[in-house]
């Protein structure tokens, strides 16, 4: 986004430098009107995705439940995955009982994704069901969930995954100090228990189905993709020195 900002900021120095040769008014106040209506979408792109929050995933599978063979030996116990979560902070829970706080999204790009070995389990983007839910000192333990019940087909013969869920478990009770949903990713190293685990069935009418543990190990949010500040200052102060030369 920056370059785009420089390129743009390059744009209008030559259109001033024409200007000084010109004397089209009416050429020079369309290119003003185009170069406005370009800094608005570049605002209007940065407040847009402001309070989406990505975090990164990494661990260690530890368990392989997989009697069936679904699976064909694609995953073993010591395999890597890494994958990420994405949500709105600006979300309300839509449930809020005592010392709990669960947030629902249902519209893209909520949702998470984890892959292993090539094997890809994600959200199904097209019916977000996406659950974060965050207990502080209920039912004698801290809590944070990060669960999708709708997800997609893994392959053609596993269509079903019916759950990928992160769950961060502390029963010192000492690991939160509210059940709100922030900016920020969990630290890990106030959670004695970090466990991901995966499920699915080949279709709903299958009494097959196999299921993934792991240890997730880190954790850490992505930076967001949105414009910086300074890139769209450069902009607008050039565009008010385009306007100055109109003056």
């Amino acid at each position: 986004m920056q370059q785009i900002c420089y390129i743009i900021y390059i744009r209008i120095i030559v259109y001033q430098h024409q200007s000084l040769q010109q004397t089209n008014a009416s050429s020079m106040e369309a290119t003003v009107k185009r170069l406005l209506i370009t800094l608005f979408v570049l605002i209007l792109t940065a407040t847009a995705h402001a309070e989406l929050i990505t975090v990164n995933i990494s661990g260690v599978i530890d368990n392989v439940n997989d009697p069936f063979n679904l699976l064909e030996g694609a995953v073993q116990v010591g395999d890597p995955f890494n994958g990420s979560y994405t949500y709105d902070t600006d979300q309300i829970p839509l449930t809020h009982i005592p010392n709990q706080s669960s947030y629902v999204y249902s519209t893209p790009p909520n949702g998470i994704i984890v892959t292993i070995n090539g094997l890809v389990f994600k959200t199904n983007t097209t019916n977000v069901d996406l659950l974060i839910q965050i207990g502080n000192d209920r039912s004698s333990q801290d809590y944070y969930v990060v669960q999708s019940v709708d997800c997609e087909p893994l392959s053609d013969d596993i269509q079903l995954i019916d759950s990928i869920r992160w769950q961060l478990v502390d029963t010192s009770m000492t690991a939160l100090s509210d059940q709100y949903l922030t900016n920020e990713a969990p630290d890990l190293s106030v959670w004695p228990f970090s466990q991901l685990d995966i499920s699915g069935w080949p279709n709903t009418q299958s009494t097959e189905n196999f299921a993934l543990f792991g240890t997730v190990t880190t954790a850490e949010v992505s930076m967001p993709m949105v414009p910086e500040p300074l890139s769209l200052v450069l902009l607008g102060t050039a565009i008010a020195g385009l306007l100055r030369k109109r003056g």
